[in-house]
């Protein structure tokens, strides 16, 4: 089945890059009532002890409704036994038709960061305490986007409701993330406890890095679903940005697109800088994905926070300082762009990390008493988002149009970065 992933331009697929890059995703924020501004994806529970290794999808009405539509498919363990997550218990992915005719396929890859032993897999307890640098290792959460109880729906690019989203009319595929490698592993590993464990913690968890095996399923069986979108769309967050540029290829593939196929590629959170085997990869899918040779043309959006703390704290260690992060993030920014007509990046000044799943996407919040509240009468969109009079959903939707050529006055930041702010500009979407 590996064949399936690997285009012509590819000598052979590239083995998983495991990487410290990414970090917990947003949960997402009520955008109705006061919140906790500190609630992320990873605090919400523990590892669950005894997991079962079995998936079953609740999609009755009720299961539908929880999740606003999203139908959820499970890997069989049968038919697809490498498709599991970190745990071991079959893969879980969620998808939801467009209402009428669709304009297009969005495949949303979600972050949730990146781990490579025991401690930063699981905890130094095995169960999720103190030192685990990803989200989820295991498939019980977390595989549809967050609905948001007073308002009974989905939020940022999954709400159909607002006007102002782009992918409002697409069908839309949650692709989740269970692993901890970015999407890009095919291994599993007997994981030992570390000398500073507590007595009651297991002494070896065997863990599956099979991310690879997981984003394979989802889009075979996507392309089923959806057999000839009008458009596909690849976006992705956080940890999640680096899976959906390694999949980009595997698209393309199991989708069999050509030069008439319309692909893009959107990023949030997660720009890959001072890492050079990610940076080489974003490097081939932009010269070689030009349209020619039967490939499709891809055009390729970035978009980060210039003091991203989640980036920052998952950098290389001579990144680990806001400055010298800034210094390289423009530096890979402005060559990437001076490369190809293909690519644009959006940065926003503040250490906030993803919108993609905030009401923050498109209209502005205040802190009060502890928490956030949407500002009344609504501000959209949002002014923290928009830079030289563009704001982001309008940048996003000029990436997907497909329009002819990318739009040149696609905004960039200019000017020193060396005296912008680091607060967060965005309530909601640091994830802590």
């Amino acid at each position: 089945m590996r064949a399936l992933w690997c285009l012509a331009l590819f000598a052979a697929c590239s083995p998983p890059v495991m990487t410290m890059d990414g970090g917990v995703e947003d949960a997402g924020v009520d955008a109705g009532i006061v919140v906790d501004a500190g609630m992320d994806a990873g605090s919400m529970g523990l590892v669950d002890a005894g997991l079962p290794k079995e998936c079953v999808p609740d999609n009755s009405d009720a299961g539908l409704a929880r999740r606003d539509g999203f139908i959820e498919v499970c890997a069989d363990p049968v038919m697809h036994p490498d498709a599991v997550c970190g745990d071991g218990a079959p893969y879980k992915f969620s998808y939801r038709p467009a209402q009428g005719a669709s304009k297009g396929l969005l495949l949303f890859f979600r972050g949730g960061g990146s781990c490579n032993d025991y401690t930063t897999c699981w905890g130094v307890d095995g169960r999720g305490g103190a030192g685990r640098r990803v989200g989820q290792m295991e498939n019980t959460r977390n595989t549809a986007p967050p609905v948001i109880p007073a308002l009974g729906r989905t939020v940022g690019l999954f709400d159909r409701s607002e006007a102002l989203n782009p992918f409002r009319q697409y069908d839309q595929v949650f692709i989740s993330y269970c692993t901890g490698d970015i999407g890009q592993g095919m291994t599993s590993q007997v994981l030992p406890r570390p000398s500073n464990a507590p007595p009651a913690a297991p002494v070896e968890i065997e863990t599956f890095f099979h991310g690879a095996y997981d984003v394979q399923f989802a889009l075979e069986q996507m392309a089923v679903v959806f057999p000839s979108p009008p458009r596909i769309v690849v976006y992705g967050t956080s940890a999640g940005a680096l899976s959906a540029v390694n999949a980009v290829p595997w698209v393309a593939t199991v989708f069999a697109l050509d030069s008439t196929s319309q692909l893009n590629l959107i990023t949030e959170g997660g720009m890959a800088v001072g890492r050079q085997a990610q940076e080489l990869l974003l490097e081939r899918i932009l010269t070689q994905f030009n349209g020619t040779g039967g490939r499709p043309f891809v055009r390729v959006g970035q978009f980060s926070f210039i003091s991203d703390e989640t980036q920052i704290a998952f950098a290389p260690p001579s990144l680990m300082v806001p400055l010298d992060f800034q210094t390289e993030l423009r530096r890979a920014t402005e060559q990437r762009r001076t490369n190809t007509a293909a690519y644009r990046h959006f940065l926003v000044d503040g250490a906030c990390h993803t919108v993609a799943q905030t009401p923050g996407y498109f209209a502005q919040f205040e802190a009060v008493d502890g928490g956030l509240r949407l500002k009344m009468p609504p501000v959209k969109p949002n002014p923290d988002l928009t830079i030289m009079g563009t704001s982001f959903d309008t940048w996003v939707g000029r990436i997907v149009s497909g329009q002819g050529a990318m739009d040149g006055g696609i905004p960039n930041l200019n000017g020193d970065l060396t005296a912008v702010s680091t607060t967060c500009r965005i309530p909601g979407s640091v994830d802590r």
